[in-house]
C-alpha cells in the first residue's frame, strides 16, 4: 500500500478529485496522488474546449513543501514542476510511475487556473521554458521600473505608442539623431 510522501507513514486511501476522476488521498495532510494513466482516461471523457488564457493575477497560495518527495509507489525521487508564473507552487512528478503529487490546495489552484484538463502539458519542456521566459520578462521590467522610477509609466505609454505607429522606423531614426 502506498504511503503519503509528505506524512511518510500515513497510508493513502481512495478518493475522488472531481467528478469521475479517482486518485489516492492522504487523510492527514489532504494531499492527492494522481496517476496520469487515470487522468488521461478521465481527460478523454471530458469535452474538448480550447485552453483559456491564464489570468496571471496573484493567487492565494496552496500548501507547498519545498522538500523533495519520494514517490509513494517506487520510492524514487519525484521532480518538481512549476505550473504558473503567478505562483511558486510546484507539482511533484514521478516520471517512472507517471504519478503526480498535489499538496493540499494545489488541485484547487490548478483547477482555478483552468489547467485541470492540461496537467500533462505542465511536465513538458515548452511549458517550463515558457515559465522561465515569463520570469525573465518580469525581472527585466522590474529593473526598468527601478531605474526610471516615476517616469516608467510615461515611458511605457510612449513605447507602446511608438511600437504601434505606422512610421515606427522613421520615429526611431528621428529619436536617435542628436539634438543640435
Amino acid at each position: 500500500m502506498a504511503s503519503c510522501p509528505k506524512c511518510l507513514e500515513e497510508p493513502l486511501i481512495a478518493t475522488t478529485v472531481t467528478s469521475g476522476l479517482h486518485a489516492l488521498g492522504c487523510p492527514t495532510c489532504d494531499g492527492i496522488l494522481l496517476s496520469l494513466v487515470t487522468y488521461r482516461a478521465w481527460r478523454e471523457t471530458q469535452s474538448i474546449k480550447p485552453v483559456p488564457e491564464i489570468n496571471e493575477q496573484p493567487l492565494s497560495p496552496a500548501s507547498n513543501d519545498k522538500k523533495a518527495c519520494l514517490c509513494p509507489k517506487c520510492r524514487g525521487l519525484m521532480s518538481k514542476y512549476r505550473f504558473t508564473s503567478a505562483s511558486d507552487n510546484q507539482l511533484d512528478f514521478c516520471a517512472h510511475c507517471q504519478e503526480v503529487w498535489f499538496e493540499q490546495g494545489e488541485w484547487a489552484l490548478v483547477n482555478n487556473l483552468s489547467l485541470s484538463k492540461e496537467i500533462t502539458q505542465i511536465f513538458t519542456r515548452p511549458w517550463q521554458y515558457s515559465l522561465r521566459a515569463d520570469d525573465i520578462d518580469e525581472t527585466t521590467e522590474a529593473r526598468w521600473r527601478e531605474r526610471f522610477e516615476d517616469d516608467f509609466e510615461k515611458i511605457l505609454t510612449t513605447k507602446q505608442w511608438i511600437d504601434s505607429h505606422q512610421k515606427r522606423t522613421q520615429l526611431l531614426a528621428y529619436l536617435n539623431q542628436p539634438i543640435n
